[in-house]
């Protein structure tokens, strides 16, 4: 392994040392020109012990690149102590195995590094100068696929030909090294072909510990984009501004290669817009007692892209668009450029897509990251390598979509753009020697799901959104084997790392009105209450996204539509009015509010916000012969059964968001709990097995509880389980029969029913069983506790004189208040409205064989008759606000 890394290392070198200029120095400008860039000459280094001295030069340009004088030459090197570099460019081995970094400074203006390296050559090794090369070296064969086995080729003149397997090293810019497996003799000249070794067999005593910014670092442009953009470069940024020209309508995209699961029908209409910036570092550690240590590229990436494209019919898939921009060549050179990475390249690309079933869509973003990444490998003194994978940053995206109206169909458009860094092991000219090996891409995706309003109405369990993320992704290329093999690396942890943050998601809040129910000419107040959280389109930072809220009526929820008020939104608001005289009778569960946004300022993206909840009472009625639960409104209208079976069920309980209901039902020789959709789908079986009977549940007010009476030890206790099913816990250890949980609304109490005196008793307890205590007179007595919503009250039933009628009283015991009085017609199962107002109940106020749900004040007065049925009804459930 330590062999293997060492060749990655040496190849590092001699990329670094690849962004010289041309040769002399004559021709130039006289002095007082400006300089704009300078260069070293030499692209590689390779000092072979200490003592050796090798002279530098270097070349100045103007901004137009011209030749000029400096006024001011300098050179520096990194770790003098063992490469020095004096004024006049004469470098100084000082040590038998190190390595430095040598830049020339120009008046003020500094030069890539050149990395220079000092080692001991193997035995019999053969090393060559820049003289002793013919022309360039070259790859034998450029298309081939990139892999370990390809070769290059190198002319020698005045050099004595070596045997086949003979080590070459280059020691200057030109790139040459590696094992010797063919020769050639042809008019005075030497042919060698050289195969690839690792860096340990090339160089086995080199020590290397450097990191070499890139910021500045020689670019390579596809000619391809250099032929669409005019580039400019302000430091480590470069603006790609689109050239006119005329695009032809395919899946190539102008210069971007894209791919695609379907063929999608697109067109883009001029060439994407890019800004990128970039500020990157080679972390390379190397010794030659341990091989590989480290061999990290880290910086940052910023891109920014503006693209568009039309949709010419309806489609579902996506297309992901990608080009390299340019590559950033590390300036390592001469023997070393054939072993450590000799590019980073650097993409941008987009991807489009999703579910669209309209034609003469739109979809663009403008989008822009700031990524932190790190990619490479590390391989610890005494331990195993690793895949380093590091990748943070944040992100912002702007949508341009547009859609004509739609009716009946769903437009869930995905847009994303991205950057993408890649790091590529080997000679950074010869593409057959080049193995791609890491990847870290990072960008803003936005995902839609739109609507038009009737039809999110329509559909209860629907409603139009969007979420903004930050998606993150960091894994290894398809060479990765043969890369690591040349790195010396035997093993490698190379797990993908793949994140995904919330950047932003819809506006999203609560609804509600005054008056519940409303006659013609009554005025009508809908509340509005928006989460704080989703107001913003980047949630703490802006902008508002809110422009309008749009409040619509639609009788039971269903077609036609019709638009009653707009009120704009003011900058920063979360809690909004819309008042409004009504112009026909109906229920506030009629309206429905929706948001236009800021970012999306389309009435055809118009976002459900909600609706005043649909109060519902659940029931059991007997009316087709068996015990089913029926909904029905608070008066006692609209009345639909959502269990149809041939067993008991009984007991309804709403879930905190009036979605299900948790119910008991009859189980073979026994009674179970399952869960039921208020629209009768998805019922699940939650507990209950032969032999013993479930029943009373009750959910939670967080939804994520149920509590419920059991005989399963023997006698009926108090239980308590998770929504899900599991987690059944015992929360009462008493002989008395313990059942009818109801809990405080804040979740922290339960009040149930207990004949743990000489009559039964409402106690109350905390949520995990302690503290049990009886908050009726023993005397008294109590059944069928309700906890009222605001927990100021709980109502119960009570036996008085051979009836049962209602009561209220406070949490503690106090204030009892009896509401029902109606001789030996008995009054039970109290069930609260949600704003307290009101209580439902069964009795048998008009028929004393027949029970009823009736509906009464909270303070006992204004009783109504809510359901007829000579088979009787009861059980009543009121849903929550």
């Amino acid at each position: 392994m330590a062999v293997r890394a060492l060749v990655i290392v040496v190849c590092a070198l001699l990329c670094a040392s690849g962004c010289g200029a041309g040769d002399g120095e004559g021709g130039q400008k006289p002095a007082g020109g400006e300089v704009a860039r300078v260069e070293i000459v030499q692209t590689g280094l390779l000092l072979t012990q200490a003592g050796e001295r090798r002279r530098l030069s270097a070349k100045a340009y103007d901004a137009e690149g011209s030749p000029v004088t400096p006024r001011k030459l300098g050179w520096t090197s990194t770790t003098p102590a063992e490469i020095a570099v004096d004024d006049r460019g004469e470098v100084t081995a000082n040590t038998q195995n190190g390595s430095t970094q040598i830049v020339v400074e120009a008046d003020g203006v500094k030069s890539a590094p050149l990395l220079g390296i000092v080692t001991e050559p193997p035995p019999g090794a053969l090393l060559l100068t820049d003289a002793d090369i013919v022309g360039e070296p070259r790859e034998v064969a450029p298309e081939a696929e990139p892999a370990l086995a390809n070769t290059h080729e190198v002319v020698l003149s005045g050099v004595s030909p070596p045997a086949v397997g003979t080590l070459v090293l280059s020691t200057e810019s030109k790139p040459a090294g590696g094992k010797v497996v063919a020769v050639g003799e042809a008019d005075g000249k030497v042919t060698l072909a050289l195969g690839m070794v690792s860096v340990r067999e090339l160089l086995p005593k080199l020590t290397i510990h450097q990191r070499i910014d890139l910021s500045a670092a020689p670019l390579i442009i596809p000619p391809d984009v250099e032929a669409t953009y005019d580039i400019q470069r302000a430091g480590s940024t470069l603006k790609f501004d689109p050239k006119p020209v005329e695009f032809e309508t395919t899946f190539q995209l102008g210069v971007f290669e894209c791919k695609a699961d379907v063929a999608l029908p697109i067109q883009i209409g001029t060439s994407p817009v890019f800004t990128v910036s970039q500020s990157f570092g080679l972390d390379l550690r190397f010794s030659g007692d341990h091989g590989l240590e480290r061999f990290v590229v880290q910086g940052q990436l910023g891109p920014r892209i503006e693209v568009g494209v039309d949709v010419t019919a309806g489609f579902e898939g996506s297309v992901e668009c990608e080009k390299e921009l340019f590559a950033i060549r590390i300036p390592i050179g001469g023997l070393l450029s054939f072993f450590v990475a000799g590019l980073v390249p650097v993409k941008v690309g987009f991807e489009l897509g999703g579910k669209v079933s309209v034609a003469s869509a739109s979809l663009g973003i403008q989008a822009e990251a700031t990524a932190t990444a790190e990619i490479g490998v590390e391989c610890p003194v005494g331990g195993s390598c690793e895949f380093v994978r590091s990748l943070t940053g944040d992100a912002k995206l702007e949508p341009q979509w547009n859609v004509p109206t739609f009716t009946g169909v769903r437009f869930e458009p995905s847009v994303e753009g991205f950057g993408r860094v890649e790091l590529a092991i080997g000679n950074p000219f010869w593409r057959s020697l080049r193995l791609d090996t890491f990847y870290a891409k990072m960008g803003p995706e936005l995902k839609g799901s739109f609507a038009n309003k009737a039809d999110q109405i329509a559909d209860t369990q629907y409603k139009s959104s969007y979420q903004l993320t930050l998606e993150s992704r960091a894994g290894v290329g398809k060479k990765l084997d043969e890369a690591l093999e040349l790195l010396g690396v035997e093993t490698l942890s190379a797990l993908e790392l793949v994140g995904s943050v919330d950047l932003a998601r819809s506006p999203k809040g609560t609804v509600t009105a005054e008056p519940s129910v409303f006659a013609v000419g009554d005025p009508v107040t809908v509340h509005v209450k928006l989460d704080p959280a989703s107001v913003n389109f980047f949630p703490g930072i802006g902008p508002y996204n809110v422009k309008q809220l749009v409040l619509v009526q639609s009788p039971q929820g269903a077609p036609p539509i019709t638009e009653i008020k707009r009120v704009d939104a003011s900058a920063g608001a979360t809690t909004l009015d819309i008042p409004f005289t009504a112009e026909s009778a109906g229920n506030a569960s009629d309206l429905t509010v929706f948001a236009v946004t800021q970012i999306l300022p389309f009435d055809v993206f118009s976002l459900e916000v909600g609706s005043p909840a649909r109060e519902r009472i659940a029931f059991v009625s007997h009316a087709g012969g068996d015990p089913e639960l029926v909904l029905m409104n608070p008066d006692g209208t609209g009345q639909v059964s959502i269990t149809t079976n041939a067993v008991l069920d009984q007991d309804p309980s709403w879930s905190p968001d009036g979605s299900k209901l948790v119910f008991g039902t009859g189980v073979p020789s026994g009674i179970g709990i399952s869960v039921v959709n208020a629209d009768g789908s998805g019922l699940t079986k939650l507990s209950g097995s032969s032999g013993h009977e479930d029943w009373d549940p009750v959910w939670s007010p967080d939804g994520g509880r149920i509590a419920f009476a059991s005989n399963r030890d023997g006698n009926n206790e108090i239980y308590v389980m998770n929504a899900d099913g599991t987690g059944q816990t015992r929360l009462t250890w008493d002989p008395g029969s313990d059942m009818h949980p109801s809990w405080s609304p804040d979740g922290a109490k339960i009040a149930f029913s207990s004949l743990r005196q000489t009559v039964r008793g409402v106690w109350v307890m905390n949520a995990n069983g302690s503290a049990q205590v009886e908050v009726t007179a023993a005397d008294a007595g109590g059944t069928h506790p309700a906890w009222s919503p605001d927990g100021s009250k709980i109502a119960f039933a009570r036996s008085v004189a051979g009836a049962m009628n209602i009561f209220v009283m406070n949490p503690n015991g106090g204030a009892v208040t009896q509401l029902t009085a109606n001789g030996n017609a008995w009054t039970w199962y109290p069930t609260w409205s949600p704003d307290g107002s009101k209580l439902a109940f069964a009795g048998n106020l008009d028929d004393a064989a027949n029970y009823e749900i009736y509906s009464m004040n909270a303070d006992g007065t204004g009783i109504n008759r809510l359901t007829t049925n000579a088979l009787g009804d009861t059980m009543p459930s009121w849903s929550p606000k």
